[in-house]
């Protein structure tokens, strides 16, 4: 019996524009499971990254306010007429709020340029989301598809994060030219 069932495999090819992913080992010619852009956004907190752009959104809400009836025995004068006039108040409320903008590029951090890794940070940040998106079972090997370009130091970097973030396992660092 094999150690690990074909289904419980994650295959993560990082690309410089486009990162694919897919739990389980497909049949071959099958588009992957996940496909998404290889750039992260930089949060709020410096170091920090996330996957979609977030914009603070302001909006300005007008309220009228009524001022109140007049009690017995007072006069509401306004003009010298002796006619009521109703003064209505307005009072701008400034609310906001958080969105996501999927489709920016505007701020956009690439991790991988030309096949090479040039933000680190960035590159894990972006493996962690992979990772937290197709959410594997516990104790799933990785298989990562590797540029040309990468050096031994990479795969080692690499290699020592996938160990000592997701306690993986096993683990497999593969060429893009041989997958």
């Amino acid at each position: 019996m094999p150690p690990f069932k074909d289904e419980h495999i994650l295959i993560i090819a990082p690309g410089s524009q486009t990162t694919l992913a897919q739990l389980g080992l497909p049949e071959s010619f099958t588009p992957a499971q996940l496909r998404t852009s290889t750039r992260m956004f930089p949060a709020e907190k410096k170091g920090e990254w996330e996957p979609l752009k977030v914009r603070e959104r302001k909006v300005t809400k007008r309220r009228h306010d009524v001022p109140p009836e007049p009690v017995d025995g007072d006069t509401a004068m306004a003009n010298g007429d002796g006619v009521a006039k109703n003064v209505e108040n307005e009072i701008k409320e400034e609310e906001s709020y958080f969105e996501e903008d999927t489709t920016t590029e505007e701020g956009a951090v690439y991790p991988i340029r030309q096949g090479r890794v040039v933000d680190w940070s960035c590159l894990f940040a972006l493996l962690t989301h992979i990772y937290n998106t197709l959410s594997p079972p516990f104790h799933t090997p990785i298989i990562i598809i590797t540029q040309p370009a990468w050096t031994a130091q990479d795969h080692e970097t690499i290699t020592q994060f996938f160990f000592e973030k997701f306690k993986t396992p096993a683990f497999c660092l593969m060429d893009s030219a041989l997958a």
